[in-house]
């Protein structure tokens, strides 16, 4: 008989991958794990990752929240096969640090879409000029809350920002309400 851990559960998506499911970019920064820990282990690993994220995401009902936990189970089996109980925790620590710096896709494209869907709903029609317009907008601004706050996304990047960004658009810089005009 299969493992179950290896069967794909339609609620969870397809089998797991490092490949197939994420992004160039994660999988490469999963690939010390698997050089380390070899592909199997991390694969067991990010399949609990996966089912304990996507549990978190969706709302099931009692029957598919116990057939997730069983395929959690499985998973769980899995991982402890190839690994062994003491370094499970191990890979788990450095696997989840990796996978939760991670956005997935769809979450990027639902977070510019809510900040740019109250900007778009006034206008009729909307050209590339207002998009590369509103990303420099957003690259520019400091976020006014959070761990980031005080900082723009060009600022994190390392970029130096003159006081008017605009000035780097080729616009005159802002005028001063105090200051005589000459």
């Amino acid at each position: 008989m299969e493992n179950p851990a290896c069967q794909p559960f339609p609620a969870l998506g397809p089998l797991f991958s490092i490949e197939s499911n994420y992004s160039p970019g994660l999988a490469q920064a999963l690939q010390p794990l698997v050089t380390r820990w070899g592909k199997p282990a991390v694969q067991a690993v990010c399949r609990l990752w996966q089912s304990e994220a996507d549990a978190k995401r969706h709302p099931r009902t009692w029957p598919e929240r116990q057939q997730v936990q069983r395929l959690w189970e499985a998973h769980l089996d899995a991982a402890v096969a190839v690994l062994g109980l003491d370094r499970l925790s191990q890979v788990w620590a450095e696997a989840t640090q990796v996978l939760e710096r991670a956005w997935r896709g769809r979450m990027l494209a639902e977070c510019v879409n809510s900040r740019l869907r109250p900007r778009l709903n006034g206008r009729k029609h909307t050209d590339q000029g207002c998009l590369e317009l509103f990303r420099f907008l957003h690259n520019v601004h400091p976020f006014q809350r959070g761990k980031r706050a005080g900082h723009s996304p060009a600022h994190l990047v390392g970029l130096e920002l003159p006081d008017d960004p605009f000035t780097l658009l080729n616009l005159l810089p802002k005028c001063q309400s105090n200051s005589p005009l000459s």
